[in-house]
């Protein structure tokens, strides 16, 4: 009897990098910083299962939330080539209000998702990803002032790729439709195997997230039925900020348990203070084949000068990486 082929999966990251316009310090000089970050824990993670990086069979697939990209106003550049040490908090305040005032002028974008593919610190271990997908404003739309905040990075380019903004409502206005949350996704594979990657950001409003999650439902079934016209196996793994937790939310579970989804990571918390788990990564495969897989623990983001800020609760979403032997 022929065994079921493997995953085309290495391993996969998830990770809410804290990137709010306002309320993250330093946002124009973060990229490297998270990039760095986020690099030397998946090393470390793979090394620990005696796997290297650098290996051509290799597939790393890196999903990132709340990297927004926005219009690009002036001295937005000229900041973020600044000493980080002479860019106080009412500079930035000012440098992004400005851009918001001249956000009918701009043609031009603050291309978050692919300056963190470009830029690492100094002297850091670093992937060589080849392909990121959610740059160039691929979820930027006219009726908003940031995009949906998602980017994938790879160590492959994928066959395909897309975005589906969510229509974020009911509950009136709030500061959330700034936004354009919804879902990036992309394909890796071919005829005998593929696999499916979804990235996503929930609100945090109520009456919103669980019509969030039926779209992100018809959007599932949607992109399944299209690629299992063209892999024999698909492997689908979802995955982002649901702003969510099973444990204390029954809808949310039975929304995951209704389309057969494995909860693949740990559900330990990774809100800052010990709050609930908000961020996951499901798996669904169509042959119904038990993947073996490695999950790491909540990794708290760094700390300290850097981000001028004295509290440990630094990003209230931790990193979280998984394994595939």
């Amino acid at each position: 009897m022929e065994s079921a082929p493997r995953s085309l999966l290495s391993a996969l990251t998830t990770w809410n990098c804290w990137g709010v316009p306002f309320a993250s310090p330093l946002l124009f000089h973060r990229f490297g910083r998270w990039r760095a970050f986020h690099d030397q824990q998946l090393l470390k993670f793979l090394s620990e299962h005696g796997k290297d990086a650098g290996e051509e069979s290799c597939l790393l697939v890196c999903c990132f939330q709340e990297i927004w990209s926005f219009p690009r106003g002036p001295l937005m550049e000229c900041t973020a080539w600044r000493d980080p040490a002479r860019v106080t908090a009412g500079w930035e305040r000012f440098v992004l209000v400005l851009g918001i005032l001249c956000r009918p002028l701009s043609c031009c974008i603050w291309d978050a998702a692919q300056k963190l593919f470009d830029k690492w610190e100094v002297g850091a271990q670093r992937i060589q990803y080849a392909s990121v997908v959610g740059n160039r404003g691929m979820s930027l739309a006219w009726n908003s002032l940031v995009d949906s905040g998602l980017c994938i990075l790879a160590t492959r380019s994928p066959s395909e790729k897309g975005f589906r903004a969510y229509r974020n409502w009911p509950d009136g206005w709030h500061e959330e439709r700034l936004a354009n949350k919804g879902v990036l996704w992309a394909f890796w594979g071919g005829p005998q195997q593929g696999m499916l990657v979804l990235n996503t950001h929930l609100t945090t409003r109520a009456a919103v997230k669980r019509k969030q999650l039926e779209e992100l439902s018809w959007l599932f079934a949607e992109l399944r039925s299209k690629f299992l016209a063209v892999s024999t196996v698909l492997e689908v793994y979802i995955c982002g900020d649901f702003n969510m937790d099973s444990r204390r939310d029954d809808c949310f579970k039975a929304w995951y348990e209704e389309l057969d989804l494995q909860l693949l990571t740990t559900q330990k918390p990774t809100c800052g203070g010990g709050g609930a788990a908000l961020d996951h990564v499901f798996l669904w495969r169509s042959d119904r084949e038990k993947i073996a897989t490695e999950v790491s623990d909540p990794i708290k983001p760094w700390v300290g000068d850097f981000c001028r800020q004295a509290r440990d609760d630094l990003s209230d979403h931790c990193w979280q990486g998984l394994f595939v032997p």
